[in-house]
């Protein structure tokens, strides 16, 4: 039976009302250009879990240094590694486990990505895929958005209503890591794929920028956020991590204290 595998990845960053960024008006762009305006607000990370590697992908929300990413690619002796060669141990600020979204902090602001919208995506439209796919550092995939409002059921039986889904390339490696438009500008957070075998299966899903702008903030203030959920149909098969390791424990994450 198949499966909806959570991957590891991404990072997006919360902010304060005067750090966040701004809405995103650009053209299309060519993926040269793309990736050299966006790759360096995104973060690749390392860290352990049962004796195993654990790798994931992450980027900057604000300008105060806060980085979002999917609870799953996080165990412990956490390196943050920035795509100009800084190494930071980062401190984690927070986390929501029902939506396996955390918010680490770093000493450093190398910038943040414009933010766009997935209420105007449309199906067959261009997007674009930022991570660290098995560790071997930041990289580019490209695919469509094939479909929207999608429903997926995680392992703890939890769903996640309205996701982007892409058949850009994902991998372990790449929870966490950002969706972009074909404008540069940040539309979703890659988090699981629809996999039997862990690998990039051309059905990947992204939380929507929308999604996180109401979750970080209740993240950095401490509180306990709740999303608007999309009712939605059915959901697919039950997600589980791709991971290094041992499946974490959402409840209480000791992986990650």
């Amino acid at each position: 039976m198949k499966k909806i595998l959570i991957l590891l990845a991404a990072i997006f960053l919360a902010a304060t009302p005067k750090a966040e960024a701004a809405l995103c008006d650009a053209m299309p762009a060519e993926a040269t250009d793309i990736f050299s305006g966006a790759s360096s607000s995104v973060v690749a990370i390392e860290s352990t879990r049962g004796g195993a590697e654990l790798y994931g992908s992450g980027f900057f929300w604000d300008d105060l240094g806060h980085i979002v990413t999917n609870i799953h690619v996080l165990g412990q002796n956490r390196t943050v590694h920035l795509a100009n060669g800084q190494k930071f141990k980062p401190d984690i600020v927070g986390y929501d486990p029902a939506y396996d979204i955390a918010v680490l902090r770093v000493p450093a602001s190398p910038g943040i990505m414009t933010h766009g919208s997935s209420r105007i995506l449309r199906v067959g439209e261009p997007v674009y895929a930022i991570g660290n796919p098995y560790g071997v550092g930041i990289s580019l995939s490209r695919g469509i958005v094939s479909g929207l409002n999608r429903t997926i059921e995680t392992t703890e039986r939890r769903k996640l209503f309205n996701l982007v889904q892409t058949d850009a390339a994902l991998n372990p490696g790449n929870s966490g890591g950002p969706l972009i438009d074909q404008r540069g500008c940040l539309v979703g957070m890659n988090t699981a794929i629809l996999s039997p075998s862990n690998t990039s299966s051309g059905v990947g899903f992204a939380m929507t920028v929308e999604q996180l702008a109401q979750i970080i903030p209740d993240i950095l203030s401490g509180r306990n956020s709740e999303i608007s959920s999309y009712p939605g149909g059915p959901a697919s098969s039950r997600a589980v991590p791709v991971g290094y390791g041992p499946e974490p424990e959402f409840r209480r994450h000791p992986d990650i204290e």
